[in-house]
Order: C-alpha cells, then sequence, then structure tokens
C-alpha cells in the first residue's frame, strides 16, 4: 500500500529537466557548449511506473535500502553488510536475534575450525552492531530544556559591563 508520505517523499524524485533557454557562456580554454540543449523527453507511463516500483522494491525486512535507482545490489542481498541499509528502528529486536544466531554459528566455526567462516562472522557481527547503534540513534527521543522566559531588564537595573540582572 503506497501512503500519502510514500508519494510526498516521490514528488521529490522526479527526474530533472533540462529547460529550453539560451546558449551556455563560453568558457576560456574548453570546447565551446552546444548552441541549443536537447530537449528531454517526458517519460512514458510505463518508464514511469518503473521509477515508482524501483522504490516499492527496497523495503527490505531490516528497513529501507538506499541504493541508487538502477543500481544492482553490490552485496548480493546481504544486507547487514550494506552500508546503504536504513534500519527501521522498530527492527531492533530482529537484530538482536540475528547477533544470537550469528554468535552461535560463530561457536559452531570455532569449534570446527572453519577460519575463513570465522573471519566473514566476525565481519558481519561488526557491521551488525553498528546497525544496532544507528537503530538506537534513531529511536532517541531528545529530551525538552525548559529555557525559561526572556525576562526585558532596564538599563538602570543591570551592573555595569556584567550583563546580570541584580533585583533591587
Amino acid at each position: 500500500m503506497i501512503t500519502q508520505r510514500d508519494r510526498s517523499r516521490r514528488c521529490c524524485l522526479k527526474p530533472l529537466r533540462r529547460s529550453e533557454g539560451p546558449a551556455l557562456p563560453a568558457v576560456p580554454g574548453l570546447p565551446a557548449p552546444p548552441a541549443t540543449r536537447r530537449r528531454i523527453p517526458d517519460p512514458t507511463s510505463a518508464e514511469w511506473s518503473e521509477f515508482e516500483q524501483h522504490f516499492d522494491t527496497r523495503k527490505v525486512e531490516l528497513g529501507d535500502c538506499g541504493r541508487p535507482y538502477a543500481s544492482d545490489c553490490r552485496h548480493e542481498h546481504a544486507c547487514i553488510r550494506c552500508p546503504l541499509l536504513r534500519v527501521n528502528p522498530q527492527m531492533a529486536f530482529r537484530l538482536e536475534e540475528i547477533e544470537t544466531d550469528l554468535i552461535a554459528r560463530r561457536a559452531r566455526a570455532d569449534a570446527e575450525g572453519w577460519l575463513g567462516e570465522i573471519e566473514g562472522i566476525d565481519l558481519t557481527l561488526r557491521l551488525l552492531r553498528q546497525k544496532q547503534v544507528e537503530a538506537g540513534r534513531l529511536t532517541y527521543v531528545p529530551q525538552t530544556v525548559d529555557l525559561g522566559i526572556p525576562v526585558v531588564v532596564p538599563r538602570g537595573r543591570q551592573e555595569r559591563g556584567s550583563g546580570i540582572h541584580t533585583p533591587s
């Protein structure tokens, strides 16, 4: 289901168009720019649908994938290792489950002497803990601080040079 928030986010992500306009000025030492700019045609409904679908398919179990439009997943869908994963703070419990599973897998790999597996699990654990910190930071709600109400101080009641109001 597409929410209003998703629609408003997409409106900011529309492909940019070059506008018709005057020719670009020449820059000394560089080839002259073209006299006219090529107009980029509006996308077809199929192209626009594909563009919107890109953002719908970026929703993964732990949050949202931030990889650019029309790019492949470099991490073979190993999202814990991917720096582009934006963790949903509500999925922090799932990160804990994955961490418990990885610790058990590491113990088995250690018992079996699988050094390559241990190295890979250690890397994944390190990156998973970074994701946990990121999720914790996103759930932090800053406390409000009462700054009080400003008081206008008459010039005669202020100690000279101190900037502090002294009641009489």
